[in-house]
């Protein structure tokens, strides 16, 4: 007999369920560990020093353009629930920019104004990256372009969303006017959405472009358009709770706008990185679960544990090992194991297909993969960089004992007799959560 909570769920519902309770479960993690938190407020504390600079480049690119009035309106959709004090504060922003004069500034002012405005995108690059459980930067070369690209592309995208938006506004008031009462009704709706549209695609191109991984369009817009929501019920119960109440300007006098600007300005990176997270979720649900942090030198038992895996089920032509499998029969953490083949991955080593999770296969032929160079990949080598001068001939010694051992051997050495326990994906336990 079939549990009592499958039979009365609908079989179409399951797949929703399970990933609503994959996300929840994961930003339930995500906020126990404390990163997200400490990441909004490190982005804060640089946004104050930043925006400015930022906001100036930006200036300059909608200037060119001759859109710069574009500006101001969307610096007061994005301090709306500050009430009042929004609408000062971006008043005095946009004056402020306005009046920044980049030829007085001379060649290091300019250099230190881009230089403010990169420190913040890498600043922003490796908090997304930590939700995405990416560990390496982008190549300088790489992330300063991406950066400049991002900063001067941006505020021409946010322009035509804006105008799109504007003309279908445009649209829905002549629907208005010429329609009936229905058509009414939808023109009202479509004026009232408009912030929040513009808001999650906002928040969409933020989430693919930034992480140093790929990211695909639909947990993306998935997670833009939870945040978003999330940012709008959020500003009006912070606008109606703290701004209305009137304590803080009673407590902090003139600073009470700035104290107010700093809350939000935190509460708005916590919900951008929870929206992060949820758009993690949604593309990787194998790797939801209590997450254990790396081994940034994991020891060679274990990539040659996971070698010997692969590269039997690879004889055998069977299906392939998952990370969550490795993980589950290796006994080691599911980041670490992926930490692992994503470095093979990037070495040639090995290959994996588009299923989720993929499976993984090697590169080459078994024969042509050396122990030697998988183990040096994978960073598994037993010898420490930083050692005593009086150890310097032991771990020599060790270093060239290790070359020995590994010599001539390569992945094929590592395929399990056949008169050993089979090894299969399909008999792997299945990975504790």
């Amino acid at each position: 007999m079939r549990p009592l909570s499958q039979r009365r769920v609908p079989h179409a519902m399951r797949p929703i369920l399970e990933g609503t309770g994959t996300v929840i479960r994961h930003l339930w993690h995500e906020l126990d560990r404390g990163q997200l938190n400490l990441h909004a407020m490190s982005l804060s504390f640089t946004t104050l020093l930043s925006l400015a600079p930022l906001l100036a480049v930006s200036f300059s690119v909608l200037k060119a353009f001759g859109v710069q009035d574009v500006l101001q309106p969307f610096l007061l959709n994005m301090l709306g629930p500050l009430g009042a004090q929004g609408e000062e504060i971006a008043g005095r922003i946009v004056s402020f920019v306005e009046n920044i004069q980049v030829g007085v500034l001379g060649a290091v002012g300019v250099a230190l104004l881009f230089y403010t405005v990169i420190a913040l995108m890498q600043k922003v690059e490796r908090a997304f990256n930590d939700v995405w459980r990416v560990s390496e930067d982008r190549p300088l070369a790489q992330r300063f372009t991406h950066y400049l690209s991002v900063v001067i592309v941006g505020p021409v995208l946010l322009f035509a969303m804006i105008s799109a938006l504007t003309q279908l506004s445009g649209s829905a008031a002549t629907l208005d006017v010429l329609g009936g009462e229905l058509l009414a009704r939808l023109a009202h709706l479509f004026d009232d959405i408009t912030p929040y549209l513009m808001l999650a695609g906002t928040f969409a191109f933020i989430y693919v472009y930034v992480p140093n991984t790929r990211v695909r369009w639909v947990p993306a817009l998935i997670g833009a358009v939870l945040a978003a929501a999330v940012w709008m019920f959020t500003g009006r119960l912070f606008a109606d709770v703290v701004v209305k109440t009137g304590n803080y300007t009673a407590i902090y006098s003139a600073f009470a706008g700035l104290i107010l600007f700093m809350l939000w300005l935190h509460l708005a990176w916590l919900i951008l990185l929870l929206g992060a997270s949820v758009s993690f979720a949604l593309q990787n649900p194998y790797r939801v679960g209590t997450r254990k942090e790396a081994s940034r030198q994991p020891t060679i038992n274990t990539v040659l544990h996971m070698g010997a895996l692969i590269a039997t089920d690879f004889s055998r032509a069977g299906k392939g090992w998952t990370a969550p499998a490795l993980a589950a029969e290796t006994g080691t953490g599911l980041d670490e194991v992926q930490a692992i083949l994503d470095r093979l991955h990037e070495a040639n080593i090995l290959l994996h297909d588009e299923r989720k999770p993929p499976t993984w296969r090697p590169a080459a032929a078994l024969d042509a993969i050396a122990l030697e160079h998988m183990i040096d990949v994978a960073e598994a080598t037993p010898i420490h960089s930083a050692a005593p001068k009086s150890s310097t001939v032991i771990l020599q010694r060790l270093q060239e004992a290790h070359s020995r051992t590994l010599a001539g051997l390569t992945l094929r050495d590592l395929v399990i007799d056949k008169q050993e326990p089979d090894k299969s994906p399909s008999q792997t336990r299945a990975l504790p959560e």
